[in-house]
């Protein structure tokens, strides 16, 4: 270990981080951290936590929870302890991005400098010595290592596609994978048919060359008894559908060919199922069939405004949206626009599960919803009754709060004292070792009374603020709430039916349609987050961004409109990092600096933001395990932060982005008491 760096000074504390960008099957991620742990043991630093990412690329998007877990670990001990380190083999284990697609190794250098935490590697340290002018270079060159390992593995995978071999990835429904190992340790892939799934797929392709349609197809596959075998452990079996028939008829993989990035390559090495020229045949066949190459443009289609949130009456599943396949000869030639259970739309008559629930006509249900909402609302009452004796153990857990925090001051205080009396002893009998031992364990005890000075001041606040209403005081109040804050948003979307759907998926878990004697029936369910935010009357920020000072923006404090030449007064909102050069930069514009905490009023946010780009929805990687983190992270901050407002009350936002191949922005969603 020739190459470990010469520290000589700092603290007693590490973190240590290993990643792997795709699957550690060789033991990468164990001696990453090995070699972290000699580093720690050479400079006696004391190893408080280890983390690590498997299966997680730096290059195409950041890092995992991993990674995220010893940044904020990292940042706790910091921030307790006055520095801390975080170690890893090689700077490019945290950062290889351009900056754009995923995080530049100089923004964590940044966070680091930030933060009190000092970045420690073992194969590269004078990138963590160097300052920001060395990570800027590394971060670079961690860049283009990988673009170019990713330009070679694209080549050296295509090679191999076009030399016959399957090259990983899907593999079809039909087929199974082999492997094997040689002599020289070198592992062999053959694909073969799968004997379980043959004569599906032997019955499908006959069926297709005899010139059935794919609804014929599946309506025999259905008859048969046949469901899907899908690959994903987190995705069940189910019946085939005309989409899925259609999709696996259009797999070159079942010809026997190779596929690289969407182009047909070669010709594999396992049987087909069906020839090349047939393959080819029947695809042409479907796109005539469908009209593919005669479509024109039409006008834009119709949206569905309960997409994602309407559940059948019958049997609770969810209703899809419909579109009729041709136009109706009444009514202008329009698309009938339906919602129909999904239940029904899957499973053929007589089938046990199959739901017999009525198909409802959007054009009708959508209006009905939008006259009649606020005064449908579901089991409110129910959601609200839970929240209300919620606020009851919430004071209740205050007040413990209250307690342990003034159990931990005296505590501290007792500590204190019993320190400074040895301390005193040291002094004269000129020990320094005990000395400074003794100072930095006062020092701790200190940051402690601290933390726990703030706990009781928070938990006491909350309380003071906390309402001793009525229950039906509350009530009242919340359904006034409800149908101020719900009137107000839908009037805000107007005609634009994405807004609208987003502002019911905010109020609404659930909207359940069904049939009666009487009619249409429509009961909205509205959702525990909505009812939270409501019961807790959110005070959001009164004022408006309406000016630039110092190139940053201002908020105007006052009654908007006033006079060229009028003086104002403004408020600016900065990172902490930024204050002094926000300072500089509003004095040289002429303004006079005041320095202060804006009043939030009795919630203030975490916000989580998650991004997608392409395909999948952001709200996927909002799991269990990452709510938990932020939560932690949170605490964290509400522990060791000493200048910030405190509140009585606290809420964990997410927003949720959705980006194209393009970089252009295609949805965002914030979502006010995600978790």
């Amino acid at each position: 270990m020739s190459n470990l760096p010469n520290i000589s000074d700092g603290p007693a504390f590490a973190v240590l981080y290993a990643a792997k960008s795709t699957d550690d099957v060789h033991g990468s991620i164990p001696t990453q951290l090995a070699d972290g742990r000699a580093l720690a043991l050479r400079h006696a630093w004391t190893v408080v936590a280890e983390h690590s990412d498997n299966a997680k690329s730096a290059y195409s998007g950041n890092r995992g929870e991993g990674l995220a877990d010893a940044k904020a670990e990292a940042e706790r001990l910091a921030a307790q302890h006055g520095t801390c380190h975080l170690v890893v083999q090689h700077t490019d284990r945290l950062a290889r991005g351009d900056g754009v697609k995923a995080d530049h190794l100089v923004e964590l250098a940044l966070w680091a400098r930030r933060s009190g935490v000092r970045l420690q590697s073992v194969q590269d340290p004078q990138t963590c010595d160097g300052g920001l002018a060395f990570a800027a270079m590394m971060g670079d060159r961690n860049h283009a290592d990988s673009e170019r390992k990713g330009q070679s593995v694209a080549s050296g995978l295509r090679r191999s596609a076009e030399r016959g071999d399957w090259v990983g990835g899907h593999c079809a429904d039909g087929y199974i994978v082999r492997r094997s190992v040689d002599d020289h340790g070198k592992m062999h892939l053959r694909v073969e048919k799968d004997p379980e799934r043959r004569p599906l797929w032997e019955m499908i392709w006959e069926l297709a060359l005899e010139g059935w349609s794919t609804e014929a197809i599946t309506t025999e596959v259905d008859r048969r008894g046949w469901i899907t075998s899908p690959r994903r452990k987190d995705h069940k079996p189910r019946p085939f559908d005309a989409y899925r028939i259609n999709q696996s008829m259009g797999t070159a993989m079942y010809a026997g060919l190779t596929v690289h990035r969407g182009e047909i390559v070669g010709t594999g090495h396992w049987e087909p199922y069906v020839s090349p020229e047939d393959f080819h045949r029947l695809a042409a066949e479907r796109r005539v069939r469908g009209g593919a190459d005669k479509r024109k443009a039409g006008r834009p289609a119709e949206l569905f405004l309960l997409t994602g949130i309407a559940k059948c009456g019958v049997c609770g599943g969810t209703m899809r949206n419909d579109r009729g396949r041709k136009p109706r000869s009444t009514k202008g030639g329009t698309r009938a626009l339906t919602y129909v259970c999904e239940a029904r739309k899957i499973y053929r008559p007589g089938h046990k599960s199959r739901c017999e629930g009525p198909i409802l006509d959007a054009r009708e249900v959508d209006p009905a919803v939008l006259a009649h909402l606020p005064a449908l609302l579901g089991d409110s009452d129910g959601v609200m009754g839970e929240l209300l004796s919620g606020r009851a153990a919430e004071r209740e857990r205050l007040v413990q709060e209250a307690t342990r925090a003034q159990a931990d001051i005296a505590e501290c205080e007792r500590v204190l004292v019993k320190m400074a009396k040895r301390l005193d002893a040291a002094v004269a009998e000129d020990d320094e070792d005990a000395q400074e031992l003794l100072l930095r364990t006062v020092k701790t005890r200190r940051q402690d009374a601290k933390a726990a000075e703030q706990r009781l001041a928070a938990a006491l606040d909350a309380l003071s603020v906390a309402t001793e209403e009525t229950p039906e005081a509350q009530r009242a109040a919340f359904y006034e709430r409800l149908h101020d804050q719900l009137t107000g948003r839908l009037d805000t979307a107007r005609d634009d039916v994405k807004a609208t759907n987003l502002v019911l998926r905010e109020f609404f878990s659930q909207i359940v349609l069904s049939e009666t004697a009487a009619g249409l029936r429509i009961a909205p369910q509205l959702s525990d987050s909505a009812a939270a935010r409501i019961l807790r009357d959110v005070q959001r920020w009164p004022h408006g961004v309406e000016a630039q000072v110092g190139g940053y923006a201002a908020e105007v404090v006052g009654t908007p409109g006033v006079t060229e030449g009028a003086e104002m007064e403004l408020v600016v909102r900065v990172p902490r990092g930024e204050v002094q050069a926000a300072r500089e930069a509003i004095e040289r514009d002429g303004g006079a600096v005041e320095l202060g905490t804006p009043v939030i009023g009795t919630q203030s946010p975490f916000t989580e933001v998650k991004t997608r780009r392409g395909r999948g929805d952001p709200w996927d990687a909002l799991h269990a395990a990452k709510q938990a983190q932020v939560r932690r992270m949170a605490r964290a901050y509400l522990a060791d932060a000493t200048d910030r407002p405190r509140v009585p009350l606290l809420r964990f936002d997410a927003i949720g982005v959705v980006i194209d191949a393009r970089g252009r922005l295609t949805r965002l969603e914030h979502l006010e008491d995600a978790f």
